[in-house]
């Protein structure tokens, strides 16, 4: 795999430094606002399906998430951010699904900064036409080179994204996304058998940069049609909001809220129920009506900072599926990502676990 210098250019900062305010309507570029931000958590999530170039009905796909959170300092003690990892890949002629985490307070070899996001040998480096990703783990490794084909978009209200409640203005958050990167480069991994296998792939990526003070559970797809044209939906099923936005081949955009997504099941993990399979109405948008389909119903991840107790009983999935129309046609691939659908008595005491969060957390 090839190797990169994600040493900061002269004038860039190191991650813990966090002088990026945090702004909402008055925020500033793409650029300005990828680094960390003062006082709210945040992450960098790239997201992407993959084909064997030898083998092109062979798919697969991988998932790098860095999320960057602060715990309120004991005074007369402080400590540096810390920065969580995820790297997660799955062959889906198998069946298998890997997925790899790990923690650390900001440092020499993990922070973030104007031009990369970096955690030992794992890095994100955000170039003017292309985006270099190198993931190190212990069971999968991958070096992809993300093309720029559409610039990044605003979500929402110019970027401001109501987490759920709009008459809570510590829901909120600010969203921008790269929606359309064809994608190149190698992956290693450690099959089922205990087999080292590499291939040379090719397929299309996402790449989310959110941040802000918000920490309700939500559910999410990205819609990433064979026509170039993409679909973003932000769902919270918890307080019935949610937003959207099209985007066309051209990167034009339409903001929207008017769909309608039905659950065809759920699942439950730990005694918490999580929806699978959905029925999408988006009138207006595209030919409107499809069916969202799991290719798998195994990719679950597990959520937050192991020093919180109890924190490791939640997770979330992160579902590679199908889009059908109604002519039984696969016009594209999704990704969702999809926390609990609480109970009410789950949901009362998920409002008091995140206010004790809320203690620990700069929040």
């Amino acid at each position: 795999m090839s190797s990169l210098d994600v040493s900061p250019a002269n004038g860039a900062t190191k991650g813990w430094d966090h002088k990026i305010p945090y702004r909402e309507a008055d925020h500033g570029s793409f650029e300005e606002e990828w680094p960390p931000h003062k006082g709210v958590i945040g992450w960098w999530y790239a997201t992407g399906y993959l084909q064997d170039i030898s083998n092109p009905d062979h798919l697969y796909a991988f998932q790098y998430t860095q999320f960057n959170f602060l715990f309120r300092p004991e005074e007369p003690y402080r400590i540096n951010p810390i920065y969580q990892l995820n790297l997660t890949f799955t062959d889906f002629q198998t069946g298998q699904y890997i997925s790899e985490e790990a923690q650390s307070p900001a440092s020499e070899r993990v922070y973030a900064n104007e031009e990369s996001v970096l955690f030992e040998d794992t890095s994100l480096v955000r170039g003017k036409d292309h985006i270099t990703l190198v993931g190190k783990g212990n069971q999968v490794q991958y070096s992809f080179d993300l093309k720029i084909a559409k610039s990044p978009v605003w979500h929402a209200d110019n970027g401001v994204l109501v987490m759920g409640f709009p008459n809570n203005p510590k829901e909120r958050t600010v969203y921008y996304s790269y929606t359309n990167l064809p994608t190149t480069g190698e992956v290693s991994y450690v099959d089922k058998a205990g087999k080292t296998v590499t291939l040379q792939v090719e397929g299309k990526s996402w790449l989310d940069r959110q941040w802000g003070p918000a920490l309700m559970p939500w559910e999410w797809f990205s819609l990433r049609f064979f026509d170039d044209e993409e679909v973003m939906l932000f769902a919270f099923p918890n307080t019935n909001y949610q937003d959207a936005t099209y985007i066309d081949a051209k990167g034009n955009t339409r903001i929207f809220s008017n769909y309608t997504y039905t659950p065809i099941k759920t699942v439950k993990v730990n005694l918490l129920a999580y929806s699978m399979g959905w029925d999408l109405n988006m009138p207006g948008i595209k030919e409107e009506h499809y069916r969202i389909v799991p290719l798998l119903e195994n990719q679950y991840n597990p959520v937050g900072y192991k020093g919180f107790p109890g924190q490791r009983a939640v997770g979330y999935f992160e579902v590679t599926c199908k889009i059908i129309n109604d002519d039984g046609v696969v016009v594209g691939y999704a990704f969702a990502e999809i926390l609990p659908r609480f109970s009410k008595l789950q949901w009362a005491l998920t409002n008091i676990f995140l206010k004790r969060i809320r203690r620990r957390v700069n929040l």
